[in-house]
This record gives C-alpha cells, sequence and structure tokens, in this order.
C-alpha cells in the first residue's frame, strides 16, 4: 500500500514554468505574495519577485474576511518589495 506522500506532489516538486503559470493564475496578487514570501523557500520567493510583467496589487482591503492579510502584506512582503515597486495607487 502505497503512503499518501508517496503519491501526492507538492509545489516545489514542479518546474519553475508550471509554478510561474499557477502563480499567475492567483488574484488578488497580493495573496499570493503573502503566501509565499517569507515563508522560507527561496526558490518560491525568487520565482514571486522575478515575475517581470505588472504585479496588481488591487485588493479590497475594508471588505476582506482576512484582516491579518492586511498587517503581513504591510510588516512582511513590502519591505521585501519596496525596491521592485515601480508606482502605487492607494484608493481609500
Amino acid at each position: 500500500m502505497n503512503s499518501l506522500s508517496e503519491d501526492s506532489i507538492q509545489l516545489v516538486d514542479l518546474p519553475d514554468e508550471l509554478i510561474l503559470i499557477i502563480m499567475n493564475k492567483v488574484r488578488p496578487k497580493v495573496l499570493l505574495l503573502c503566501s509565499i514570501i517569507t515563508i522560507g523557500n527561496n526558490r518560491l520567493e525568487k520565482l514571486a519577485l522575478d515575475m517581470r510583467h505588472s504585479i496588481d496589487l488591487t485588493f479590497d482591503y475594508f471588505q476582506s474576511p482576512n484582516q491579518f492579510i492586511i498587517l503581513r502584506f504591510y510588516t512582511h512582503v513590502m519591505p521585501c518589495i519596496i525596491n521592485n515597486i515601480q508606482s502605487l495607487t492607494l484608493s481609500i
């Protein structure tokens, strides 16, 4: 009998190209960045930070059921991506 770990594939087992395709599907990008930045996986973090296309950080912060995402984004993610930001628009 095969164990679950032998039959399952982890995200990090996939080639970079497939991981980037998956990352491009995640909306809003804030969730992607909060899920990957500073979790300790350098490969995933580098892929997320090296995405050369525009990163849309549009997110309805005030209607979010996950208020902790706002805090995590500003305290953990922003310091990591601050040098990569070309423009930032805040709508309040």
